[in-house]
């Protein structure tokens, strides 16, 4: 009898549930354009990095990545890739393992081949002299898996 009590409660869980909840997904517009960039990829996730937009001086995100894996995070504002935008990515312990500044130029994606499973911080930040239009402009970071196509 005390089996029956927790398969009743499932069962009555999924039969109440609102039939929306798989989609769940909102893809903003300048999210929807990074998107359909993602030839051998498989989108995961959106990060909303706006708040950068509203005088916050950094956006901060954590991100389990499976080892073996490799990810690609592409950023984008209404008008394209903020000048100025940078994005650190740490590991667990806070150690930094890369960024999108190459050459003192930002980049508007970054791949990251993970080597370990575990939590990641995506940390967003606009550089001290970004102009107010600029700041005005971020939007979006577009998470996605890389794939590697097979012939």
């Amino acid at each position: 009898m005390k089996a029956v009590f927790p398969i009743l409660l499932l069962f009555v869980a999924v039969i109440l549930c609102p039939s929306g909840v798989g989609a769940q997904i909102n893809h903003p517009a300048p999210a929807k354009q990074e998107s359909a960039k993602l030839d051998n990829k498989i989108y995961l996730k959106t990060f909303d990095i706006s708040a950068l937009s509203e005088g916050k001086k950094s956006v901060q995100y954590v991100q389990v990545f499976s080892k073996g894996k490799k990810y690609m995070l592409n950023m984008c504002g209404k008008e394209g890739m903020p000048e100025g935008l940078t994005l650190s990515l740490y590991n667990s312990k806070r150690k930094l393992l890369g960024t999108n500044v190459i050459n003192g130029k930002h980049q508007t994606k970054v791949t990251f081949p993970c080597s370990a499973t575990g939590l990641y911080y995506l940390v967003y930040t606009l550089s001290e002299n970004t102009s107010e239009a600029v700041q005005m402009d971020c939007g979006k970071s577009v998470l996605s898996l890389k794939f590697e196509e097979k012939d």
